[in-house]
């Protein structure tokens, strides 16, 4: 696995490092929006529901439910972006260091190779954060519509169609 591993990675860095912290940070990516939605869901719900004294949740008649939005759980990954674009850089920019010369890699019968090794680590990680991005989102917005009563959702109509005939 590692030397397959290996041939999508510039000569000489060790693939289990670099899987492991892109791993680890993008898993610190989805605990955090995670509990960003939680901590903001929790929130609004407080806001227009109470408890009983039996402990059941009672929700005030007029009051709505913000409506769902699910970039502010989403930052975090902004970052993680970032740092994969940086570490794309240091890839192309680890060919010029030392004895790896840039002039090798182009000289291969592949004339892409340089790319390929450069790229497609950061490129896969950022394709499989957008995908947990969308799937996050998909899960939220169900998690959200599951446990406000219909009767306190907020509409989306009543706040787009205004914005959009003025």
């Amino acid at each position: 696995m590692t030397r397959k591993l290996r041939r999508l990675l510039p000569a000489g860095i060790n693939p289990i490092p670099v899987l492991s912290l892109s791993l680890s940070g993008l898993s610190m990516c989805a605990i955090s929006a995670i509990t960003f939605f939680i901590s903001d869901f929790n929130r609004e719900l407080n806001r227009i529901s109470v408890f009983d004294n039996a402990g059941n949740r009672v929700f005030f008649e007029n009051e709505k439910m913000e409506a769902y939005n699910g970039s502010a759980s989403f930052e975090f990954f902004k970052i993680y972006f970032v740092c994969l674009v940086l570490l794309a850089l240091y890839f192309f920019v680890y060919h010029f260091l030392g004895s790896k010369s840039i002039y090798t890699m182009k000289r291969l019968r592949n004339p892409v190779e340089l790319y390929i090794r450069c790229l497609s680590i950061p490129v896969i990680f950022i394709l499989v954060s957008i995908a947990l991005i969308y799937l996050m989102n998909f899960a939220f917005i169900k998690y959200y519509l599951y446990y406000v009563p219909e009767e306190n959702l907020f509409s989306m109509w009543d706040k787009y169609l205004w914005e959009v005939l003025r």
